[in-house]
């Protein structure tokens, strides 16, 4: 699992930089990505990431998680921008 953890890492940020270089700021030249290494849990992942400018100031910090089909691909992804929400006790 951890071995395709991995490469998983490795296609996510390609998957976010190909796609957010087109969708979210073709203005931004040098733009840039920090991604999380991926957890793994059944055939569930997460992968916290965020988009920088070139003066490296966020733009975004936001997770993805992942639905894995039986053979490892990604099923499906589902995203969520911004900061989570807050606890109230």
């Amino acid at each position: 699992m951890l071995r395709l953890a991995a490469r998983l890492s490795a296609l996510v940020l390609s998957a976010l930089a190909s796609g957010a270089a087109t969708t979210r700021a073709p203005a931004q030249q040098g733009a840039r990505f920090r991604c999380s290494a991926p957890q793994t849990h059944c055939r569930a992942m997460r992968v916290a990431w965020t988009f920088l400018r070139p003066d490296n100031t966020e733009v975004a910090h936001e997770m993805d998680f992942h639905e894995l089909a039986p053979d490892g691909r990604i099923r499906r992804v589902t995203v969520f921008f911004g900061a989570p929400p807050v606890v109230t006790p």
